[in-house]
């Protein structure tokens, strides 16, 4: 008779102890993201100071700023930096206010490989260069010393390169960037004020015309070779013309 197999108790522990360990450490990814905004206001400078709050409430900064007033329009033109975690933050701020938002596009980039590649080279080269630094420090002829000294000075350039690259990819997925054109239409009353008197409007388009005159006779008299030839080729012709008829 057969006798009952024997049942042995597993111990998990042991067994997960024993396990290779498949799980890889999944890398933080790396993003760019980036928003353009085209905000009509109804009151440029309140929503210019609302914009100003935003910037001291998340801590970012102004990277470029431009104002600009047409006969109809007056327009900022900003370009925030905002701290990547408070980007999203900011936006909805932003975009909960009495202003109206004409356009807006988000752009997100994933730069984790090129990142962590770039990362991996530097390394690399880092590494070559403190071996040649070491093989300089042992080098016995001038030679040696000349040759090993062109290797660090080109694997330097790589390095530099790399370095400055890796430099502003850091702090583009540090800072996201806002660009906002804010605007605000004027009335017809003061588009119509902006344009000035009619006998300002005649002045400045008597001053236009002279002007626009003036630049046509210098662009007659730059081309005074082409005229010459234009008179020796009619010239040409009509005295062929003649002596053919004659």
């Amino acid at each position: 008779m057969m006798a009952e197999s024997e049942v042995i108790p597993i111990d998990d522990s042991q067994v997960n102890k024993d396990l290779p360990d498949l799980l890889q450490v999944v890398p933080e990814r790396k993003i760019i993201k980036n928003g353009y905004l085209e905000i009509k206001s109804e009151n440029i400078h309140r929503s210019r100071q609302r914009i100003d709050s935003l910037i001291r409430k998340f801590d970012a900064y102004f990277a470029d700023e431009g104002f600009q007033e047409s006969y109809n329009r007056w327009s900022y033109n900003l370009t925030i930096r905002i701290q990547a975690d408070s980007f999203d933050k900011f936006l909805n701020d932003l975009l909960i206010g009495p202003d109206v938002i004409k356009n807006k596009n988000i752009t997100t980039q994933d730069v984790t490989e090129q990142y962590f590649d770039l990362t991996a080279r530097l390394e690399t080269n880092l590494a070559v260069e403190k071996r040649y630094k070491d093989l300089l420090i042992k080098a016995q002829n001038i030679k040696d010393i000349l040759e090993i000294e062109k290797s660090i000075a080109e694997i330097r350039g790589e390095i530099e390169s790399q370095q400055g690259r890796l430099n502003r990819m850091k702090n583009q997925i540090a800072f996201s960037t806002l660009n906002i054109n804010l605007y605000q239409d004027k009335s017809i009353k003061e588009a119509s004020n902006n344009r000035g008197t009619f006998w300002d409007r005649l002045a400045r388009s008597i001053i236009n015309g002279w002007d626009g005159f003036i630049s046509f006779l210098i662009g007659f008299f730059t081309l005074w070779p082409f005229w010459i030839l234009v008179i020796v080729g009619w010239r040409t012709i009509s005295y062929f013309s003649k002596k053919r008829n004659g």
